[in-house]
């Protein structure tokens, strides 16, 4: 959540709740569910986090010493 908040610097998502992360065991697939206050702004809230995942999974594997991590799809 730290990446999120302080690193990716979209508007749009500054309204985001993660509310669930799923990891497969062999960390590679990430289900990564959230949430909104602001219900009128999902759509874009999904657009942005979608634009930010190159950039969140990067940032991700930077802190870790993995050779690869996951890719996360979002559901709502």
């Amino acid at each position: 959540m730290d990446i999120i908040l302080k690193e990716v610097n979209d508007p749009k998502i500054k309204d985001v709740v993660l509310t669930k992360i799923d990891v497969t065991k062999d960390l590679s697939l990430a289900k990564v569910y959230f949430s909104t206050y602001n219900k009128s702004a999902k759509e874009g809230i999904e657009r942005g986090l979608n634009r930010s995942a190159g950039f969140i999974r990067h940032c991700i594997l930077k802190g870790l010493s993995m050779k690869k991590s996951t890719y996360p799809p979002l559901y709502l």
